[in-house]
């Protein structure tokens, strides 16, 4: 039998004692300790990156989790609540998206026929059901030819299931602006399917 030891990712706190809260991290993390910031990673990082390869269609997933990690450590002290880290880090995984879906816009528009092409089995999941399966493929096909707000807009709503108000705190737009996006992306995902039953 071998005597290795296995060291869980996620340590169980002791009997009779609770596991931290996010604000108890955050503010550990504030005092300049990297195993709370840690502890939040391993908390958060599944929902980072989650959202990171929904919102990217599996594209530059790692690098965007990354810098959203990194920007939120560097900025702790700007968490108003801190036990409200995991929604204020999703905030800053959508601006991460943001700066990478414009900068792909950029160099296919510089670059024409360089794109990479979307894995549409392994973005969509094997869970998911033929009629699932079928929308999020229509959904992801017209993706690249949306303004980059309706289609952070129309992920965070279609597929995160959010809110229309979560999707404007996510975004930093009004939520009137977010329902124009949303308009602007369901319109063109109508008209592409449209196009294919023709």
């Amino acid at each position: 039998m071998s005597d290795a030891v296995v060291i869980p990712l996620r340590p169980k706190p002791r009997p009779g004692q609770a596991e931290a809260t996010d604000a108890e991290l955050v503010g550990q993390a504030r005092d300049g300790s990297r195993r709370a910031f840690e502890r939040l990673y391993r908390r958060h990082s599944r929902m980072a990156f989650g959202m990171a390869h929904r919102l990217l269609a599996g594209r530059d997933v790692d690098d965007a989790v990354q810098d959203a990690f990194v920007t939120a450590w560097e900025r702790l002290d700007r968490l108003d609540d801190p036990q409200a880290f995991a929604r204020w880090l999703g905030t800053i995984v959508v601006n991460s998206a943001r700066r990478r879906i414009r900068r792909r816009a950029l160099r296919n528009r510089l670059l024409p026929g360089h794109q990479e092409p979307v894995d549409y089995e392994r973005l969509i999941g094997r869970q998911a059901s033929a009629e699932a399966a079928a929308e999020l493929r229509n959904l992801y096909s017209v993706l690249d030819r949306l303004s980059t707000d309706a289609r952070l807009a129309v992920v965070l709503r279609r597929v995160e299931g959010m809110t229309i108000p979560e999707v404007a705190d996510a975004m930093g737009r009004s939520p009137a602006t977010v329902k124009r996006r949303i308009r602007e992306a369901e319109d063109a995902i109508a008209a592409h399917a449209a196009g294919r039953r023709r």
